[in-house]
Formats: structure tokens, sequence, C-alpha cells
């Protein structure tokens, strides 16, 4: 924080006149609605101040229709002869007209408010007085006192004081500390002159404190003293209901807006306190979030209200992160470029609801496109980002993740938005193993794991023998939870087979891609206890296809003919699956049949491709070009006419194909038709294709192509 020295703002010639008839002092603005039951004690802490008596002034505006106050208040101006106490009638209730009408009608030259409810320590007003000065609002610490436990247990332990501690004891600017100038109505001690200058705005049932000290500070470039905690002024609040639980109604949500748009406003007239203006706009953001999370039977309303008129400064970011209830364990996510972040991606976009999500910096491992964030901007609120050495089957580092992951989380799952619900993906094992981590600990939050491959094997039907190699806690409690509870933990040693074995005993959901992979790995699991819980739990759901929108929101520069037919393959040239029969059944074609169609080949290497294609000789039908991002592949599958997707050759590895291409999901959305080169009782064969071939059969291919020119 920078310290900076108290600006004296230049006053417009109506103000100077008004600060000259200012006696010197403070008024101390009591507002009150229905208040006898708790006035008292607010007017007892005034007679015991020790700031002497000539310096200050106490003026109660009773707003509403008279619960007993106004004679509970003339009592105590007799009993206190000495003391200054003016008392103001409103008859219709106004909290935002009592405050306005407190300060127009203070006499003193410095102004604070005093809540019915709350009382003040009786050093307060002398404390603040001795700090006062022009172009400085001072600030007291605040102690909350809970009415069901004890008037005489204040706590200092609250938001407000979090705030101010960080500026306590010198001048700092409204940059510096935007949410301690701007929280709370009490606790201050501002010029009366300037706070006359700004009104409480009337169509406010909450949020008018943030506007009013918002614009204060932002028109006169106020600066913000708060005093040390030994000068003993201290302002108590009292907890009320609609303190501690707040009422997420329509009128909350309404208010969210107009404060937000009018903070906007503020930021466009004072465009050098744009920033302090902004953090101020995303707490409000953030209150948006609260209502969405706690008024779920609104949530469709609410999120269409934001989508049609969003105001200037509504921090989408930080409505979203407020409002989720499902928590993303994703190792590798977007921006990256990964099949599985891919994959996450999808599946996120398609629940249509605000998530946060913990992944991975995978920076030195993978290439970024930024251009992927499209895809959830409308629903991301927070990415947290482990930094460290990437690593996939390390079970060391997956764990050291979990255990960092798990610290982010914590904070939430104990205050008042905890996340409900879990979703984590493989093929990167550690974010199933900082799922089963939160699910342990907090086993209420339902968690749906998916699993894209067989974590145990790889695609040559070869075990991962990977000991786990470590005693960390996180290990300790995942397998702790798990004894405790009605399955046994892992016995084995290998990490693989300790996570696949942790996901199928946790998660409240299996997701397998296909029926193949879900029968091959609940087939294989040791314990068949374990195995008979998974298959009750699966799921079977391909990999999600994307909205017509995901199809246009990138315009690529790609030339093609339309005098041809084009034929798209996106993806690497697996060895095991067997691309390569398209290149010999092109080969098979006449020259002419070759120059009526184009096969274009985006592959992750074009320069390993490249030489296979020239040793066919079809450079005038073969183009070969780098992979695409995300978003342009999208794009330039809608212009083909025709996509390949190919299964893996595995079936002779495993007895049966489990795997079943991303890719195909992604052609599903396209307009162009697919062409699928098949293993005979693949997933991908069971699926709907506009036409296709076995896998290695040339003349089909060949035929197919033929048929096509």
């Amino acid at each position: 924080m920078r310290p900076r020295p108290s600006p004296t703002p230049a006053l417009s010639p109506s103000l100077t006149r008004l600060s000259a008839v200012l006696a010197p002092g403070v008024s101390v603005v009591l507002c009150t609605y229905r208040g006898a039951e708790t006035i008292e004690r607010a007017l007892t802490s005034l007679a015991m101040q020790t700031l002497s008596r000539d310096l200050f002034e106490v003026v109660v505006v009773a707003n509403g229709p008279d619960d007993g106050t106004l004679a509970l208040v003339r009592d105590f101006s007799s009993a206190h002869p000495s003391l200054t106490v003016r008392l103001i009638r409103i008859p219709l209730p106004s909290f935002p007209n009592a405050l306005n009408a407190g300060f127009g009608s203070a006499r003193r030259t410095y102004s604070t408010l005093l809540d019915d409810d709350d009382w003040i320590s009786p050093p307060y007003l002398e404390a603040l007085y001795q700090h006062a000065a022009p172009g400085r609002v001072t600030v007291a610490p605040f102690a909350d006192i809970d009415p069901k436990r004890s008037l005489l247990a204040p706590s200092f332990a609250n938001y407000l004081n979090e705030l101010l501690y960080s500026t306590v004891g010198a001048d700092y600017s409204f940059s510096d500390n935007p949410s301690a100038a701007a929280a709370a109505n009490s606790g201050k001690l501002v010029e009366t002159h300037l706070a006359r200058s700004v009104h409480y705005a009337l169509d406010l049932t909450s949020g008018m404190d943030v506007l009013y000290w918002a614009s204060l500070f932002a028109r006169h470039d106020l600066s913000i003293f708060v005093l040390p905690p030994d000068s003993g002024a201290v302002c108590f609040r009292t907890l009320s209901p609609s303190s501690m639980s707040r009422d997420y109604s329509d009128a909350f949500v309404a208010d969210r807006f107009k404060v937000i748009g009018c903070l906007a406003d503020l930021s466009d007239a004072a465009p050098h306190h744009a920033k302090p203006l902004q953090k101020l706009a995303i707490g409000q953001s953030r209150n948006l979030g609260r209502a969405l999370y706690r008024n779920r039977p609104r949530y469709d309303a609410i999120t269409e209200r934001i989508a049609a008129d969003p105001p200037a400064l509504l921090d989408l970011r930080a409505v979203n992160s407020t409002a989720a209830e499902l928590l993303a364990c994703a190792y590798v996510f977007a921006p990256f470029v990964d099949a599985s972040a891919v994959t996450t991606v999808k599946r996120l976009r398609a629940t249509g609801e605000p998530f946060n999500v913990i992944t991975f910096d995978m920076k030195t491992i993978r290439a970024a496109d930024r251009a992927m964030d499209r895809l959830i901007l409308p629903t991301l609120g927070s990415r947290h980002v482990v930094r460290g050495s990437p690593t996939y089957m390390s079970a060391k580092g997956s764990f050291s993740f979990a255990e960092l992951g798990l610290r982010y989380v914590t904070p939430r799952m104990k205050g008042r938005e905890p996340y409900r619900r879990l979703y984590s993906r493989s093929m990167w094992p550690a974010s199933h193993i900082l799922a089963a981590a939160i699910k342990a600990r907090y086993p209420e939050t339902e968690w749906t794991a998916e699993f894209s491959d067989p974590v145990s094997i790889n695609a040559e039907g070869h075990r991962y023998d990977m000991s786990i190699r470590t005693s960390h806690p996180i290990l300790e409690e995942v397998d702790g939870f798990l004894d405790a509870s009605d399955l046994m933990a892992y016995g084995g040693e290998d990490y693989p087979g300790w996570v696949e074995h942790t996901v199928m005993a946790l998660a409240d959901q299996v997701v397998f891609t296909n029926e193949n992979q879900r029968d091959l790995m609940i087939g294989y699991q040791p314990s068949q206890a374990v195995a008979e819980r998974a298959r009750h739990h699966a799921v079977v759901s391909p990999h999600p296809t994307l909205d017509r929108d995901a199809y246009s929101m990138a315009d690529p520069k790609y030339p093609m003919s339309e005098s041809c037919v084009n034929i798209g393959y996106f993806g690497r040239f697996y060895p095991t699956r067997g691309v390569g029969v398209i290149l010999d059944a092109v080969k098979t074609l006449s020259i002419s049949e070759r120059r009526a169609l184009t096969l274009h080949l985006f592959v992750d290497e074009p320069r390993e491709v490249e030489p296979t294609v020239s040793s066919y000789d079809l450079g005038d039908t073969v183009r070969v070009s780098k992979y695409r991002p995300f978003l342009d592949f999208l794009a330039l599958s809608e212009r083909m006419d025709w996509l390949i997707v190919a299964d893996a050759e595995v079936t002779a590895i495993f007895g049966t194909n489990p795997y079943l291409p991303s890719k195909y999901s992604d052609y599903l959305g396209s307009q162009a038709r697919v062409w699928g080169l098949v293993e005979p009782g693949s997933p991908l064969d069971s699926r709907p294709l506009d036409h296709k071939t076995t896998l290695g059969d040339i003349d089909a291919a060949s035929a197919f192509l033929r048929g096509l020119v």
C-alpha cells in the first residue's frame, strides 16, 4: 500500500458558504426505524463519550410509524440536559431518506452515522475527531455482537476489520483500499459539507452504502485514515438476522444491477478512479453470484437478465465464481491444447451452469489456445492454476497437486457457498486424485468421475507398472476414509490401479464413453465389491457434441476449391489407426478421378507426414497442413463435404475395442457427412455414420471414393 498526504478538495461556492456556518465538532446521525427495543443502548453509549459535550450533538432521525421510540428519545434528552439532542420525524419508512435528512440537519463540521441497534465505546468520538482533517474520512474498528450469544462477547474477527487493518494508521487513497472506503455506513467520520454533496439513492433497498461512499470518495478524491486499535475507538455492530443472512430476493438482484450500473456511470464521470470502482463492482458481482447460488428457482431468469442487459462494470467471472455449485478438477484444461482438456471444456459447456476449475500449468509441455476460452466464458468462474512441473503417471506429483488443490477448496467448503458437485476426468489421473481427496473430506459432495480410456492399460494392452512409492497424507486420508466405509482401500501397490479402484469405490457417477470400455475396466477390477458398485453407478455417455454456435465462432483463412469433393481428416496418423488405407485408396484412382477430390490432412507434425504423402506421389490431391486451433477446426469441418474418423485397431489386443474416437462427437455437430473406418464391433461401428468401411479394406475405400467423383 502507498501512503499519501490528505488532499483538500476544491469546494463549490455554495459548499464553502455552508461550511462556514457549521459549528466545530461532530454531529452523530442516529437513524431509527421502530427502534424502541434497542435505541437506549445506542443513546447511553453517546452519553458516556469522553469528547466534550459542547463538541458534539445527536441528531435522531425516526422514520416510519412510532413504536415508542420518540418518547424514549425525549426522555433521554431530558435526562441529559448538557447533551444536545435533536429529534427529526419522517412519517414514511425510508432508510436512505432518513440518512439524507440526518446529514442535511447536521450542524457540526463533521458527521458520523450510528444505527439504532449499535453502540460505541467511550473514546469513540474523541478519537475520530482528534484525527479528523479536511479531505479525510476517519474510520474506527468494528466489533460484531451476536445477540444469540452474549453482548459481552464482541468479535473483532470480521470482514470489515480485515479490510481496514491492511491500511491502519496512515492516509491512503480510495484506490489503495476501495472496499474499506465504501463498506458500511457507520464507523466513519466525514466533513458534513461533503456528506451533503452526495445523496443516498432512494430507489435502493440494499447497496446504498457502497454507492454513497464510492460516490463521495470518487467525486472529492478523499483519503481514508483507519484508527489504530490502541485508540480505544470501537463501533459495536449488532448482527441482526438480516445482516447474518441476506434476503437474496428479486429486489436484492435488482439492486445489484442498479449499483453496478451507477458505479459504471461514476467511472465514466471520474475515469481516474476507474480501477477502485471496478473493484467495488466486482464485489457487487459476487453478491449477484450469491443470489444465483441461493435462489436456484430464479436462476434462469437472473442469468437471462445478465445476458440480455449486463451493466458495463458487471464482472461475469466474479458472478460465476460465487454462484458455482460445480467444481471441476481438471489437471489439464483450457487454454492448453490437449484432447482431455477439449472434452472437459465440452462437458462443462454442455452443463450450462457456472463452474470453477482447479487445473495445472501445462505451458512447458502443451501449447496454449486462448480462443478455446470462448466456449466457456459465459459460465467460467475462477480458474485456479497450480504451478510446477507437469506429470502424467507420477504418484508423488499427482498427490502434490491434490494437496495444493485441497488447500484452495477448503475455505469455500467451510463457507456459505460450498461446492455441491465435483467433476473430474482422466486421461490425467491427478484430476481424479484431487476429486477423491475432496470427496473423502466432504462426502456430501456429489462426484462425477469420467474415464476417457483405461488408466491401468495403454493402447497396446500393457499394464502400467508404476508403484505408488509414497506415503503422502492425501493417500492416507483417502484410504482411511475408504477403510472406515463399507469398501476397503486398494490392496495393491500400483498407482494406476489405486486410481481406478478409488474412483469406482467413491464416485457417485462413473462415466464411461462406451459400453466396451465400461465392461473392460470394471471386468479387470480385483475387488468384486468395487466392481459391483462401479457397475451400479456406471453411466455410458459418449463425448458431448457442441451446439451449432460453436462451429461459427472462428473464421479461419484456408483456401478450398468448391469444384471438387473436399474430404477432411483431423488428428494424428496413429500407427494403430489405419488412416494409411486412405492414401492407398486414393492411389488406385485415375488421374481425372483424383482431380475431382481433395484430401485435406490436418496433423500435429506435417513434416512427419509429408514424406509419406510424397512417396505416394499424390501432391495434387492430398494437402498436408498443421492441425488448427480447436475453434478453427470446428469451422473448417463445416466447409468439408466429408470428414474421416478412424478406429484404433485394438480388438486383437483387448478382445474388444474400448475406444470411441473423440473426433466423432465433433463431427456430429458439423454439417459435413462422416465416413468411418471401423473395426467390426467397435463403439464407432455401432454409431450413426453416413458411410463406413472396415479398417484396412482398400477396395471398399477405393469404391467409396470413386463413387464420390
